[in-house]
């Protein structure tokens, strides 16, 4: 190893904290090509804020290694992060492997994903098939069989207001409360999760969804997931029509590739998948009012019959029925071809 080499590469991430700094080089120097061969670049720094750091670097190496090594304020996060994604990656779906934990949990080194986020290229071509393809890549996480620890952390639940709130908001939490009351107890299985599935921690690589970002390595119902997509998902297009740039296509649509993907529902799951989504619709609806006097998503709320006199269609989900599985949604309410009744609630009414 050459001196003047390990010090270019201290020089290069120069801003973190000494030991981290210490620990990184320390590591980068038993890889093949030792710390000559390695190129590091912090990529972002978070800074301190309240005690919480992230920092990701990018890191190249002489045998054609391309990292993304992470470390935030926390050893446990670090530990906690290394872990999840290794229990994704075991679990089958195309993640960004896990490489290395520091022994004292100071870092953790992931492959570096080479390609946009979903995200940002869902106002584009190809939505559709994106969509399809994010349906398939979650399925495989949930795929049933899989053994499952026998203690595990559940992901963290959307908590509603204690206080009821004025006009609007108090109008839309009774009738978020009233639902949750009449939905009861059902939860559906519970699987191994993502925990903060949204097309954000989806990187797109040679057209295959890739995961990344599984901070905790939580277990639950599959709804979790599947509402923390489907509501980000209306969001992003809220927003895009609210910003002068609406995608091409509908909603609906966009649901229905991305269920043609992820397969059918059965009839008992249904409810806590529409209890779910609402919860995470009413905060982030919520959160727009109280800053900013407005939100995109008013449209989606009144669909849902959170706000205003007359709901509107609710988007729609596929649901396993005596026929086979069928789009459903509560335009058409009542039992159908073997069908439920899936949203209680749904109507404005007390």
């Amino acid at each position: 190893m050459a001196p003047s080499s390990l010090s270019s590469l201290s020089e290069s991430i120069g801003a973190l904290p000494t030991g981290l700094r210490e620990a990184i080089l320390s590591w980068i120097e038993t890889q093949p090509g030792g710390a000559g061969g390695w190129e590091l670049r912090i990529g972002r720094d978070a800074g301190r804020r309240g005690g919480r750091r992230r920092v990701i670097l990018e890191a190249s190496g002489p045998d054609g290694r391309h990292l993304a090594i992470k470390a935030h304020a926390s050893r446990r996060r670090n530990s906690g992060e290394y872990r999840a994604l290794a229990a994704m990656a075991a679990a089958g779906a195309e993640t960004a492997a896990p490489v290395h934990l520091d022994a004292r949990g100071r870092f953790l080194a992931m492959e570096w994903i080479d390609g946009p986020r979903l995200s940002e290229l869902l106002g584009g071509p190809g939505r559709e098939e994106m969509l399809l393809r994010a349906g398939l890549w979650l399925a495989a996480l949930h795929r049933p069989g899989r053994r499952l620890p026998l203690l595990r952390r559940a992901p963290p639940r959307a908590a509603l207001p204690l206080l009821k709130g004025e006009g609007a908001i108090g109008e839309a939490l009774a009738r978020l409360r009233r639902r949750q009351r009449q939905q009861g107890g059902a939860r559906g299985p519970v699987r191994l999760l993502h925990g903060d599935f949204h097309a954000g921690n989806l990187f797109m690589r040679d057209g295959r969804p890739v995961g990344f970002d599984r901070e905790h390595d939580v277990y639950g119902p599959v709804q979790h997931d599947l509402a923390k997509f489907l509501v980000d998902l209306g969001q992003r297009r809220a927003e895009a029509a609210a910003e002068g740039s609406p995608w091409a296509g509908t909603g609906e649509e966009d649901r229905r590739r991305f269920f043609e993907g992820y397969g059918a529902l059965m009839p008992e799951n249904v409810a806590g998948l529409d209890l779910a989504e609402d919860r995470l619709l009413f905060r982030l609806w919520r959160r727009g009012v109280l800053r900013r006097g407005g939100s995109a998503l008013e449209e989606l709320m009144r669909a849902r019959g959170l706000l205003g006199n007359d709901a509107g269609s609710r988007p729609g989900r596929l649901v396993q029925g005596a026929g086979g599985a069928d789009w459903v949604s509560d335009a058409e309410p009542g039992p159908r071809r073997g069908l439920v009744s899936l949203h209680p609630g749904k109507l404005t009414g007390g």
